[in-house]
């Protein structure tokens, strides 16, 4: 899947594809703009910050928790940007957003870069990127300041699976070097980065890389991750930024866990159907063990492996990769490390935690929709100007929505 030439295939980018991203997205946000800081996040990591007021402070962003009153985030890179908005630009919120925007931007590029890696199709890519760059379940990431770790955070995971393909294809150290780099300032932008080293993994893995590797390459292209992430939790204990939100009691756990699995259906259905959007959706926990909901999702998600290794051979590898890495970049937020609670009784399903997992979710939707159109056309079913209609319809729904 990730043979041939890297600089030839994608690095020459057309530039008016970009552009055509760019300011697709750009359109389509500008509306927040002139929206003023407006959630307690805002309130206490900007306007009140007295910190971010003066670039001297830098240092002392990396050797600080990101909200003073607790122990449990870490992200200084955050706190960068927004001193060296204050130094420009004071608490002009206009600037704060419009940077926002940008960075969903870049993201987008990055996105349409290491899709076209994955399917080697430009088109496919360009519409995998579109979507990414349109679709409304990224308006709370986007549309709020307080987004900033998590486009800081896209984007360097992005950009480090991107090196790490590179490394993959060219077998050239820089390469790796330069995705680590990534990893460690992602990071440093918000813990989901964590998960980046397990979704090199499944690429390298699903690629069949196993098979074929000379023996100076192997598992040991996943050392420098492990020493990066070892560093990063020894600095975090050292800095007494460890605080965490255990489950009482295993049972309640499995409950939480399983409300979650019901709630990536929510996800699911968002992705076709974004209506119903929340700032900070959340879902009513599974009670006990004898909720008829829970175990009808035990039985969906164990419906659904059964398939997976009955048909597995059936399953093209983009999917089995697209289908692990939406489970990887939900990982952190499955309730199975910590509690994520937004009221009690609750556990939170806020748009945000998909940004990122958004993005195999379109490369399956495309990759889907692709197939459906060249059978339809080659059996004479529709016509490729019914498709071209269809596709351009429901890229204006969701631009309509945004």
């Amino acid at each position: 899947m990730f043979r041939g030439s890297f600089v030839n295939n994608f690095i020459k980018t057309d530039i008016r594809v970009l552009l055509l991203i760019g300011l697709v997205c750009l359109a389509g946000y500008a509306v927040m703009l002139q929206s003023p800081f407006k959630t307690m996040d805002d309130e206490f990591s900007i306007v009140r910050n007295t910190e971010i007021r003066s670039l001297e402070n830098i240092p002392r962003f990396f050797t600080s928790t990101y909200f003073k009153a607790d122990k449990d985030y870490y992200r200084p890179l955050v706190y960068v940007t927004y001193a060296l908005e204050y130094r420009f630009f004071g608490l002009n919120y206009f600037y704060y957003n419009f940077d926002n925007v940008i960075l969903h931007i870049l993201n987008a590029f990055l996105v349409f870069y290491l899709a076209g890696l994955l399917v080697r199709d430009r088109k496919k890519a360009f519409l995998v990127a579109m979507l990414f760059a349109v679709h409304p379940v990224h308006w709370e990431a986007v549309g709020n300041v307080s987004g900033r770790a998590i486009l800081l955070c896209a984007f360097f995971v992005l950009g480090g699976l991107i090196f790490f393909l590179r490394y993959v294809n060219g077998r050239r150290a820089i390469w790796l070097w330069a995705s680590v780099l990534c990893y460690v300032f992602g990071l440093m932008s918000k813990e989901s980065s964590g998960v980046l080293p397990a979704t090199a993994l499944c690429f390298w893995l699903m690629a069949g890389r196993t098979e074929r590797d000379p023996g100076r390459r192997g598992f040991w292209m996943f050392l420098p991750f492990a020493l990066a992430a070892m560093g990063y939790l020894g600095i975090r204990h050292i800095l007494g930024i460890v605080t965490m939100f255990p489950w009482p009691s295993w049972q309640e756990m499995f409950l939480g866990t399983v409300t979650f699995l019901k709630g990536i259906l929510v996800y699911v259905r968002i992705f076709f159907f974004p209506v119903d959007l929340h700032f900070d959706r959340g879902l009513e926990m599974f009670k006990s063990f004898v909720a008829p909901g829970l175990w009808l999702t035990v039985a969906a998600y164990l419906g659904l492996f059964w398939a997976g290794l009955r048909f597995r051979r059936k399953v093209s590898g983009l999917t089995w990769i697209c289908a692990l890495w939406f489970l990887i970049e939900l990982l952190p937020v499955s309730q199975v490390v910590t509690t994520i609670g937004v009221n009690p009784g609750a556990i939170s399903l806020a748009e945000h935690f998909v940004y990122l997992a958004s993005v195999p979710v379109f490369l399956l939707m495309v990759s889907a929709a692709d197939r459906v159109y060249r059978w339809s056309v080659e059996k004479g079913k529709a016509s490729a100007s019914v498709f071209r209609i269809g596709f351009a319809g429901f890229f204006l729904f969701l631009y309509l929505l945004l």
